[in-house]
């Protein structure tokens, strides 16, 4: 009997020996995926911020160009007004003084 009570023994510290073996593999593949967890994450997190960089750059780049393009077209449109205007105002000239001539040589 006393026999088969340390094999039993023998058998219990065995399992226990296995048991925390098992433990101590677990927690090192757990912190192995941890590890790599955390790796990916901050390779997507390094990439998305890459991306949102890029993305900005090239609004940057597309505001600025629709800028320039806004500022040309109105100075263009700016130098057709004056342009205008001052034919306009060549032309009321003219007739003020077409006006101004026909009166005096009425009054003369």
């Amino acid at each position: 009997m006393r026999e088969v009570v340390e094999r039993v023994l023998g058998a219990e510290d065995q399992a226990k020996v296995r048991i925390d073996a098992a433990r101590q593999q677990a927690a090192t593949i757990k912190s192995q995926a941890d590890d790599q967890s955390s790796a990916l994450v901050a390779a997507a997190r390094e990439q998305a911020v890459a991306s949102a960089r890029a993305a900005l750059d090239a609004a940057r780049v597309g505001s600025r160009t629709a800028l320039e393009r806004a500022l040309a077209e109105d100075e263009a449109s700016s130098a057709s007004f004056a342009a205008a205007a001052g034919s306009a105002t060549d032309a009321v000239v003219a007739s003020i003084v077409a006006l101004i001539s026909e009166t005096s040589i009425v009054r003369n």
